[in-house]
């Protein structure tokens, strides 16, 4: 998955393939900009060249890890050489302009266009106590019985499965204290219900769904 540009659309991009396992790299021309990636634990590693680059990103691809790969550099440039050498992601995500736009003529699937909006609707869990210590094994706890909540039978389910168990590597230190799935109003029922049945880690966690 190639990502052109880190906005907040950008930045969301690579949560969202590292979530889902894949291998990602992020252009972005401003080096600062990467580096704070690094540091907030968005991007896993930030370098100057794409040869470095891709030797990160077939090492992580043979152990099949999920990684992602900050690149600083123009984002034209960068998408000129992939496509001059023949690196074909499967994902594009950002500005497609260019050489980013021929990468998709050649085939890769842009993120986040013609897609229908997710079913369900959102539901938030955090503490009760804004701004106190965070004890986060007690998040996991709820995270796990959101999880068991959600139908099987859904084909959503599993990447829904996958969000809760990585996405808090993602999310950064402001929202630690803060989870979020979507259910759908059965599920959300269940979710409720197991919460309840321990009564001090239901006195600690508040749950809001949104429309």
């Amino acid at each position: 998955m190639a990502v052109f540009g880190l906005d907040p659309q950008g930045i969301a991009s690579v949560v969202a393939g590292c979530v889902a396992g894949a291998a990602v790299l992020a252009v972005d021309a401003d080096r600062e900009r990467a580096k704070q990636m690094l540091r907030f634990g968005i991007c896993d590693f930030v370098v100057n060249d794409l040869d470095e680059a891709l030797r990160i990103l077939k090492n992580e691809v043979r152990k099949k890890q999920p990684v992602s790969v900050c690149m600083a550099a123009d984002l034209e440039a960068c998408a000129q050489q992939m496509v001059e050498r023949g690196l074909q992601p499967d994902l594009l995500a950002g500005a497609m302009e260019g050489a980013a736009a021929v990468l998709q003529e050649r085939g890769a699937a842009v993120l986040g266009a013609d897609q229908d909006a997710p079913a369900g609707q959102r539901v938030l869990w955090r503490f009760r106590s804004a701004g106190a210590f965070v004890p986060l094994h007690v998040l996991t706890q709820v995270d796990h019985l959101a999880a068991d909540a959600l139908d099987p039978r859904m084909a959503e389910t599993p990447m829904r499965r996958l969000w809760l168990e990585r996405a808090p590597r993602y999310l950064g230190r402001k929202l630690a204290a803060e989870r979020s799935v979507r259910m759908h109003p059965e599920e959300l029922e269940r979710f409720q219900a197991a919460l309840a049945e321990d009564v001090a880690l239901a006195a600690q966690i508040e749950v809001r769904a949104e429309a």
